[in-house]
């Protein structure tokens, strides 16, 4: 899994000790301990990050810089981080009387990948009087403008196929092929956002002329 830059939380002070808590792949929480008048939680980066914590009995949300009260007494404060995308993570915070904890939180922000283009339904046409037109092999190639060639269509007398082509700009390009060699025949430019677009092609006493209509 591919993961944005690493934000790094810390709720400050030192200590010279120092155990990791257990979290999941994209969280990691260390914290560590120093010596103070009394027992707090004193969060300094990263600022603007949204906590969640119960003070003097009130859940309470903020964001940090923050400093946030907890009884004078060993315990476990839960604490809970929000990123910027509304995803949350919650631990146990160990808190040790007349010490001030420091945690580093260290958060790998998943990557979510954009949604698909929407696909839309459509049909390819083809006419042709091949009395003039026979011995030719022709195709219809609609290349995409975001993507690769998506398929070649072989025509035949009076083709009628249903499409789906997800959301772009197409070309359209006509070709025919005799005796081994690739004639192209003629090109057209369509945009593609919505369903009941026709890609016609048609072929009549040796003229070749591409037709599209799209919403």
């Amino acid at each position: 899994m591919k993961h944005l830059p690493a934000l790094v939380l810390v709720l400050a002070s030192v200590f010279s000790a120092s155990t990791t808590f257990a979290a999941d792949e994209d969280w990691k929480i260390v914290p560590t301990y120093t010596a103070g008048k009394r027992a707090a939680i004193k969060v300094v980066s990263p600022k603007g990050m949204k906590m969640q914590f119960t003070e003097n009995g009130v859940q309470k949300e903020d964001t940090v810089p923050h400093v946030i009260v907890v009884p004078d007494e060993d315990s476990f404060v839960p604490v809970t981080f929000i990123d910027k995308s509304g995803e949350k993570y919650s631990e146990k915070i160990e808190v040790k009387a007349g010490q001030v904890s420091e945690l580093k939180v260290t958060y790998t922000a998943k990557v979510v990948p954009p949604p698909p283009p929407p696909v839309y339904k459509g049909k390819i046409i083809f006419k042709a009087n091949m009395v003039n037109c026979e011995g030719q092999v022709l195709k219809l190639k609609v290349t995409g403008a975001k993507s690769a060639t998506l398929k070649d269509w072989k025509l035949s007398t009076n083709t009628n196929s249903d499409v789906q082509l997800p959301k772009d700009a197409y070309e359209i390009l006509f070709t025919s092929a005799w005796l081994g060699k690739e004639t192209k025949l003629a090109t057209k430019k369509v945009n593609v956002a919505g369903d009941g677009f026709l890609f016609g092609a048609s072929c009549d006493a040796g003229q070749f002329v591409i037709t599209a209509k799209a919403k």
